[in-house]
C-alpha cells in the first residue's frame, strides 16, 4: 500500500491516499481512497471515471436473508463490552467480495479472516431495493383486491336492497289481500 500527503487547499483537504498494488501491469496502483485526518473519515473512491466492467447488483435480498448477525466478544477482551458483527467464515460463504484474509504480524503469524462492512453497504442498498419491489408488487395486489372487495360489497349491498324491497312488497301483498277478504 503507498500512503501519499495531507495538505488543505482552501475549504478543500487534500488528504492520505490509499492506493492498492493489485493491478494487472504490477506497476500503476489502483486507488481506492482517501483518509481525512481533521475528521478521521475514510472515503473510499467512487468516481465513474475510475471505474470498469460496472454491473448492476442483483437478488441481494436473498443473500442478506443468509447472513446471521451476531453478538459477540473477542476471546482476548478483558472487559464486558459486546460487539455486533458477522462471522467472516459465514460471510465468505455468501458474499465473497466482502471478505478478505487479514496477515497477523508476531509470534504465531496465523492468518484470519475480516469482513469489510463498508462493501456491504452496496448489497444492503441492493437488498432495500429488492424489497421494495415486491411491497410495491403486493401492493398493486392489495390495491386491485380492495378495488374487487369494495365491488363486491356494493353488488351486495344493492342485492341485498333489492331482496329487501321484494319481501316488503310481498308483505304489503299479502296484507292488503287479507284486507279484501275480511
Amino acid at each position: 500500500m503507498i500512503v501519499g500527503q495531507c495538505t488543505p487547499v482552501l475549504r478543500v483537504v487534500v488528504c492520505d491516499f490509499y492506493y492498492d498494488n493489485n493491478t494487472t501491469d504490477g506497476v500503476n496502483p489502483v486507488l481506492r481512497g482517501t483518509f481525512d485526518p481533521s475528521n478521521g473519515a475514510y472515503t473510499n473512491n467512487s468516481d465513474r471515471r475510475l471505474k470498469k466492467n460496472i454491473s448492476s447488483l442483483d437478488n441481494q435480498l436473498e443473500k442478506i436473508l443468509q447472513l446471521r448477525p451476531i453478538r459477540y466478544q473477542f476471546k482476548s477482551q478483558q472487559d464486558e463490552e459486546y460487539s455486533l458483527g458477522l462471522i467472516a467464515q459465514e460471510v465468505q460463504a455468501i458474499i465473497p467480495e466482502v471478505v478478505s484474509q487479514i496477515s497477523k504480524k508476531g509470534e504465531d503469524k496465523e492468518d484470519f479472516l475480516g469482513v469489510s462492512y463498508s462493501e456491504l453497504i452496496p448489497v444492503l442498498i441492493g437488498a432495500i431495493q429488492d424489497q421494495q419491489a415486491i411491497i410495491d408488487a403486493q401492493n398493486v395486489v392489495l390495491s386491485a383486491v380492495k378495488a374487487d372487495l369494495g365491488n363486491m360489497n356494493a353488488s351486495l349491498q344493492s342485492q341485498i336492497q333489492e331482496m329487501i324491497k321484494a319481501e316488503l312488497a310481498k308483505a304489503s301483498d299479502a296484507n292488503t289481500g287479507e284486507k279484501r277478504k275480511g
